[in-house]
């Protein structure tokens, strides 16, 4: 009731934050952190703008917005959306090009009861695809296809064939590799052939077996040793590649998970298991968010302990984090899905999302006939200005109103989140919040000795 007083200034555009007598208040619209002295008249009227306490009177509280205004007149901005369209064009194609896997992971999206959706992209059926792909990318940006499945490196014959029928047919064009990866299978062989080739590796490694048993063979033999071991001959040989960790919902100690990925010394990121039709428990948090909230407090202590003694940070999200807030980054949705990313099967049908290309009935078209625009629309993310719960949510333009695939799935198409999935993303965001701002702390007062 109270900010509804005011004339420009409104409590969705804003989240203070204060921790250890540090105030900051991060400007939605703007994404635009500001550090705020602690018990200024400043910092008081943004504590009680956000709910945070009650300092003035409703009279008092409404003739400071001018003077607050005089001090950050970014704050009169708004965020101004450009209108979106139907135009589309192939920068990020994902190939599953294996529907098989030698693993049996718990809560693997892709597959359930051992049935991926899809069949493997073989050297011959791949001409087709890539064609199709060159035809609608955009010349003046890179194009890049990533391997994924199931496992792509038990189709290592189809890897070589795209990348020799794309340097004999397309050598003037821009073209980048990636791969995602279980990191079982690799080969002294393999590996040069990654370096020769630049492409890029994301394995899927959860850290030690302290940590998780997810990640196990069919015989119930767990991965972790392997795929360490060839993780560390990957960085040996000078790849480039990432780490990927998977947060299920029985974690009970996630600081120790990413004390862990820090002390390896390589780039990573740590994300929660994704929801599908997958049902296993490891993918629901609603019965654990009191334990993750102290998780993720332990978390933001434990990264204040590791950049008080002068430690690196390998977190890829802390260092996106950083670039996204520095640079004023704002994301309307989560990701670029039937915009500028697409999955491709091996029978040619197109899709929006890898994550959807178990079942046809969520293709968008296919490469003989195009892709019909209906179906694209339908199959990509919505705008958080158009979900109701997102649009006073402070962490709409960083979570982005969540994976669209995943609430597709669970039956939420252009709704926001579930609750205990809002619940993670607030906790999630405020804890990279947390780090950033402590990063920046820290670098100004070396910067003042």
């Amino acid at each position: 009731m109270l900010t509804m007083m005011l004339k420009v200034l409104s409590k969705c555009d804003f989240y203070y934050l204060k921790r250890d007598h540090q105030c900051y208040l991060l400007h939605i619209p703007t994404m635009t952190v500001v550090n705020l002295k602690e018990d200024t008249i400043v910092d008081q009227f943004f504590a009680q703008l956000t709910g945070q306490g009650q300092f003035f009177d409703d009279e008092e509280f409404q003739s400071l917005e001018e003077e607050v205004l005089e001090v950050f007149p970014i704050f009169c901005q708004r965020y101004e959306e450009k209108g979106d369209d139907d135009s589309y064009s192939m920068q990020d194609v994902i190939l599953p090009i294996s529907g098989k896997c030698n693993l049996r992971c718990t809560y693997c999206f892709a597959q359930n009861k051992g049935n991926f959706g899809f069949g493997d992209i073989t050297p011959e059926n791949c001409h087709e695809i890539i064609d199709y792909v060159m035809a609608h990318t955009n010349n003046n940006m890179q194009c890049r296809f990533n391997f994924f499945g199931g496992e792509p490196m038990l189709r290592m014959d189809t890897i070589d064939a795209v990348l020799n029928y794309i340097s004999e047919k397309y050598a003037d064009k821009n073209v980048g590799y990636g791969i995602t990866t279980n990191g079982t299978l690799f080969t002294d062989e393999n590996i040069e052939y990654f370096k020769n080739h630049q492409i890029d590796i994301l394995y899927s490694y959860d850290g030690p077996e302290e940590f998780t048993t997810h990640r196990v063979f069919p015989n119930g033999k767990r991965s972790n040793d392997l795929v360490l071991k060839n993780i560390r001959k990957v960085k040996d040989a000078g790849l480039k590649f990432q780490m990927r960790a998977t947060i299920p919902s029985d974690c009970e100690c996630m600081w120790k998970v990413y004390d862990y990925f820090e002390n390896l010394g390589m780039p990573f990121s740590a994300v929660p298991a994704y929801k599908s039709r997958n049902v296993n428990r490891t993918c629901v948090y609603d019965e654990r968010l009191e334990s993750f909230k102290k998780q993720y407090e332990d978390l933001i202590e434990y990264y204040i302990r590791r950049i008080d003694s002068g430690q690196p940070v390998h977190c890829m999200s802390i260092r996106e984090q950083v670039e996204t807030l520095d640079k004023h980054r704002t994301h309307l949705r989560a990701c670029s899905s039937g915009k500028y990313m697409f999955s491709i099967v091996d029978t040619g049908e197109i899709f929006s999302c890898e994550h959807l290309a178990y079942d046809k009935k969520y293709a968008i078209g296919d490469i003989r006939n195009g892709i019909d625009v209906e179906k694209m629309r339908l199959y990509r993310p919505t705008s958080v200005h158009e979900i109701e719960n997102c649009r006073d949510c402070w962490v709409k333009y960083l979570c982005s109103g969540g994976c669209y695939s995943e609430k597709l799935l669970i039956g939420r198409q252009h709704e926001s989140l579930s609750p205990d999935e809002c619940e993670m993303q607030k906790m999630r965001w405020n804890f990279l919040l947390s780090v950033y701002v402590y990063l920046k702390t820290r670098k100004q007062q070396q910067c003042h000795k």
